[in-house]
């Protein structure tokens, strides 16, 4: 069925209207056991600030909520929560540790990712999907250095292959049967 982020109303309209640039989402999950070190957040928010992006980031860490601000305050936005869906919408692109939550709302929105796995077997594996599909680049290393991570970016932002596959997915999702079709065959797979 297709994968559905419920876009609820979250009040934060203003996170792009600000900036004329591209915005870019970063986001390395919920579970604690895979959340890359504060260091890595922040690299991978300067090379985006470098690569002329500005960033959202959901993180409920306090210092590294003050961290990625003191970069630019006018540039990078960090919240606790977000509706996936209505961020981005307005992304160019996102960078996470290829969760599945993250990774399928930002396909189903069309936007091309940058991928850092952190150590689960699942994260690999999605990673590695959306390498072969063409919708993202992957960073193996879960300490890349900034070189590495600002090249990463450069194949996103001048690659329209990548935004291209990114698109296609996004239109094969939306084809997708959602959960009310699901939900009418199994009643008629059960129901005598």
């Amino acid at each position: 069925i297709r994968p559905q982020t419920p876009a609820l109303p979250d009040g934060r309209d203003h996170l792009a209207a600000a900036s004329q640039r591209p915005l870019a989402y970063v986001s390395f999950g919920t579970v604690a056991l895979y959340q890359p070190r504060p260091q890595l957040i922040t690299a991978a928010v300067r090379a985006l600030l470098a690569r002329g992006l500005d960033a959202v980031v959901t993180t409920s860490d306090p210092v590294l909520t003050a961290r990625l601000t003191a970069l630019s305050p006018q540039r990078v936005h960090v919240e606790r929560w977000l509706s996936l869906p209505t961020v981005l919408e307005r992304c160019s692109l996102a960078v996470c540790h290829g969760g599945a939550g993250t990774v399928l709302a930002a396909l189903a929105g069309g936007v091309p990712l940058l991928l850092l796995p952190q150590g689960a077997p699942s994260q690999a594996r999605m990673s590695n999907a959306c390498a072969r599909r063409g919708v993202a680049r992957v960073i193996g290393s879960q300490t890349p250095d900034t070189i590495t991570l600002l090249d990463g970016l450069e194949q996103l932002i001048t690659d329209d292959r990548l935004k291209t596959a990114a698109r296609e997915v996004a239109a094969e999702i939306q084809a997708m049967p959602g959960a009310a079709a699901a939900a009418t065959a199994i009643e008629a797979l059960i129901t005598p």
